[in-house]
């Protein structure tokens, strides 16, 4: 229980710096052969699948831990770089089945339940930005940019850290 020492919701914290010192291992990797990227999937998938051997954690401070949602994101990440250099075939493609091939595929790789709904964001968002930077529909593209260029959405997005970081300690001293 060690993740909860000093302020249980740091955990995030800690994992992230976890993936900071080993990302730049991963990319140099990748840059070097795509079978690396199949050899890291693969490891990703065992982690994943066999998390349960390592007990249950409230708050999963290990990165094999979460490896797959890290995974998730960098998959994301060169999907966009992609979809920027290919515009034309983006172009051609229809976005909403994209995107459900995306959910159903992170909901297969991912069997975290508690995790489902995060999921279904990150699809919707991921599937906006997608949208967004390769000019597929201007009429998705404003009622989706408008809905995430709220300013009170962006405002919780702005303190919902800190909001996060200070809210235990706030209710055990109350």
């Amino acid at each position: 229980d060690s993740t909860n020492a000093f302020l249980s919701p740091a955990w995030s914290i800690s994992l992230e710096w976890q993936f900071y010192l080993i990302a730049p291992f991963v990319f140099i990797l990748l840059k070097r052969s795509p079978v690396f990227f199949f050899i890291i999937s693969s490891v990703v998938i065992l982690f994943n699948k066999f998390s349960y051997l390592a007990g249950h954690y409230p708050n999963p401070g290990f990165l094999v831990l979460k490896a797959e949602l890290f995974w998730l994101g960098g998959v994301t990440f060169y999907a966009f770089k992609y979809s920027q250099k290919n515009k034309e075939l983006f172009n051609t493609l229809n976005w909403s089945y994209l995107v459900m091939f995306l959910v159903g595929l992170a909901i297969l790789f991912i069997n975290n339940h508690t995790v489902l709904i995060p999921l279904v964001v990150w699809s919707v968002v991921f599937g906006a930005v997608l949208i967004k930077y390769s000019s597929v529909s201007d009429m998705n593209n404003s009622i989706i940019t408008n809905f995430l260029n709220n300013k009170y959405l962006r405002k919780l997005g702005e303190i919902s850290y800190s909001t996060y970081l200070s809210h235990v300690p706030v209710i055990i001293r109350s």
